[in-house]
């Protein structure tokens, strides 16, 4: 499991370092930034806010290729109030009592490639397809304030996204876009063997479905 872990990690390193060159090779290479922020809702975890950023090489009026990286953290707090104290003028105090936190930090990196393609002739309005491949680490950290111990965990895989999407132009190098996606991707740790011999590890499924809006700067 290791050795095809760290194959697919090469991978993306190689074609992370395959675009750079390419860009500082050519200097007349054409780019794209694009930023998004959007709503997140994986299998085995909370849902929540993910924003993101790639960054991407225009081959041509059709497809560009880049890199890019997205941030998911979620946080859970028990609260419990130990007491109120209620004033003259009507103002009542609470005191609380945090008792349990926890938060999950999801952070893919993934190399992709985006097909567009215009709705119509002269349209300010264009479609596209987004696939990407990468990897993505996922952190869990737990604090028990009343039975004072913390805990932290670290998982990581290989995982893929496919989008579909819309841009709108605004300006000759900018445009707005939404989209609807999907991360597929199974986090583990604690890879060993049993008595028995047979592998075993703890796994979280962070797949599931993203709705995002955003905007892309530089040539469309």
């Amino acid at each position: 499991m290791i050795s095809r872990k760290l194959s697919c990690f090469i991978l993306v390193t190689m074609l992370g370092i395959f675009l750079f060159q390419t860009t500082s090779v050519s200097a007349q290479a054409l780019h794209a930034t694009t930023i998004k922020l959007g709503f997140y809702n994986p299998k085995d975890a909370k849902s929540g806010f993910i924003i993101g950023g790639n960054y991407a090489i225009v081959v041509d009026e059709t497809i560009d290729v880049g890199l890019g990286l997205d941030v998911y953290r979620k946080t859970y707090r028990k609260v419990d109030n130990v007491a109120t104290h209620e004033y003259e003028l009507g103002q009542k105090e609470t005191t609380k009592q945090l008792e349990l936190e926890l938060s999950s930090l999801v952070i893919p990196l993934m190399a992709s490639i985006n097909v567009k393609f215009p709705i119509s002739n002269y349209s300010p309005v264009y479609g596209y397809i987004n696939g990407a491949l990468g990897w993505q680490m996922m952190w869990n950290t737990e604090n028990n304030y009343k039975e004072d111990k913390k805990e932290s965990r670290f998982y990581n895989g290989f995982g893929w996204m496919a989008s579909v999407g819309m841009m709108y132009q605004v300006g000759r190098r900018s445009a707005l876009l939404f989209e609807a996606g999907y991360n597929g991707c199974a986090v583990s740790r604690n890879r060993k063997e049993n008595p028995e011999g047979l592998p075993v590890w703890d796994e979280i499924n962070i797949s599931g479905l993203m709705v995002r809006g955003g905007v892309r700067l530089g040539i469309l």
